[in-house]
C-alpha cells in the first residue's frame, strides 16, 4: 500500500494537476485525496460520470463527521477497508477515478482541525497494510491494493497538514524551474528532513518544465543540500521527476478542453513519471508503526473521460 503526498513549498505550481494526473495514470488502482487546508478544487474542475456536480458533503467532511467519537480510524477499520471507512466516502469522477473530496474553505478546515488526526491515522493504517488488504473502489467485490495520491496544496506550517505528511509513504514537492520556486523548495526539503522520519528516498521533487529543467534543478539541489539530506549510502537519493509545462492540457484537467488529452505532452510525461516513481518506490524500506510515532492509469481510469468528450 502506497500513500504519496504532493505539495508545494510556495505558490501554486500545479500540485492538484500533478496529483490528479498521477492518480489517473498510476500502474495500480489509485484514489485521489484532497487535503488542502485552503480548500479543494475538484468540485469546480470535475463532474461525476453522469455529468453531475460532485457532492461537497461526501468526502473528507463526511468521513471526519462520522468519526466524532473517541474511537480511532484504525479501530473502526475492517478487513476490506482498513482505513476506517476512508474508501467508503469516495466519489467517482468522469473517467472512473475515485476521489475523496476535500474541505471547501479554510474556515471549514479549522472547524474540523480537532478531527484531522483521524485522517492521518487512516493514512498510516493504509500505508502499513500489505498489497492484498484494501479493496479497489472500482472493484468492490475484490480485495486488492488502492494507493492514495494526497493533494495537500501549499505548505503553510499547519500542524494538521504536517501530521498528515508524517503518515504517508513519500512526500513530493512540485516546483517550477525558477530561482524563487527552487529556493523555497530547497528550504522546505531541509525542514521536512529535519522534522520528520523520512530519509532522502522518501522525499522527491517534481519539476514542471522540460527534462533539461529537471536536470538543472537536480544539479542545484545536489550541490546545495543533497549531501546534507543523505546520511550514509543507505539513505539513497532524492527522487527527481518531471512533468511537461503544458498549459492547455492543464486547463483540460480543470474542465476546459478541445482535443484529446491522451495525446498531450502533459499526459505523456505523466505516464513516464508514474513508471519512474513506481520503480523508485519498490526500493523504499518497509513502513512500520514505529515510523509514524504517536501521531500516527492502468488501474482502469479513462484519462480522456476526465475532461469529457472531445469537442
Amino acid at each position: 500500500m502506497t500513500t504519496l503526498a504532493l505539495a508545494s513549498a510556495k505558490g501554486a505550481p500545479g500540485v492538484t494537476t500533478s496529483a490528479l494526473l498521477l492518480a489517473a495514470l498510476w500502474p495500480r488502482p489509485a484514489c485521489l485525496v484532497e487535503a488542502d487546508p485552503r480548500g479543494g478544487d475538484l468540485r469546480y474542475w470535475q463532474t461525476d460520470p453522469d455529468g453531475q456536480p460532485l457532492r461537497p458533503d461526501a468526502g473528507v467532511v463526511s468521513l471526519l463527521a462520522e468519526r466524532r467519537t473517541p474511537a480511532s480510524v484504525q479501530d473502526r477499520g475492517s478487513g476490506t477497508d482498513p482505513g476506517g471507512g476512508l474508501l467508503a466516502h469516495t466519489q467517482r469522477i468522469a473517467g472512473s477515478l475515485p476521489v475523496l473530496v476535500g474541505v471547501s474553505t479554510p474556515r471549514q478546515h479549522q472547524a474540523l482541525a480537532p478531527m484531522w488526526p483521524e485522517l492521518s491515522a487512516g493514512f498510516a493504517t493504509l500505508t502499513m497494510r500489505g498489497p492484498d488488504v484494501a479493496p479497489s473502489p472500482r472493484q468492490d467485490d475484490s480485495v486488492q491494493a488502492t494507493d492514495l495520491m494526497v493533494d495537500v496544496g501549499g505548505l503553510t506550517g499547519d500542524p494538521a497538514t504536517l501530521a498528515l505528511l508524517h503518515s504517508t509513504s513519500m512526500v513530493l514537492l512540485v516546483c517550477l524551474p525558477t530561482v524563487s520556486s527552487l529556493a523555497h523548495t530547497r528550504d522546505a526539503l531541509v525542514e521536512l528532513r529535519a522534522s520528520a522520519r523520512w530519509g532522502s528516498q522518501q522525499l522527491g521533487v517534481i519539476v514542471i518544465g522540460s527534462g533539461a529543467d529537471r536536470d538543472a534543478v537536480r544539479d542545484v539541489l545536489t550541490a546545495d543540500l543533497l549531501a546534507g539530506l543523505a546520511v550514509g549510502p543507505a539513505r539513497g537519493a532524492l527522487f527527481m521527476g518531471q512533468l511537461a509545462a503544458d498549459p492547455a492540457a492543464a486547463r483540460a484537467l480543470a474542465g476546459s478542453w478541445t482535443r484529446r488529452l491522451d495525446r498531450s505532452p502533459l499526459v505523456a510525461s505523466g505516464r513516464r513519471l508514474a513508471r519512474e516513481l513506481d520503480a523508485h518506490l519498490q526500493h523504499l524500506p518497509a513502513v512500520t508503526a514505529a515510523d509514524f510515532g504517536p501521531a500516527g492509469g492502468p488501474g482502469g481510469v479513462d484519462v480522456d473521460a476526465l475532461v469529457g468528450p472531445s469537442r
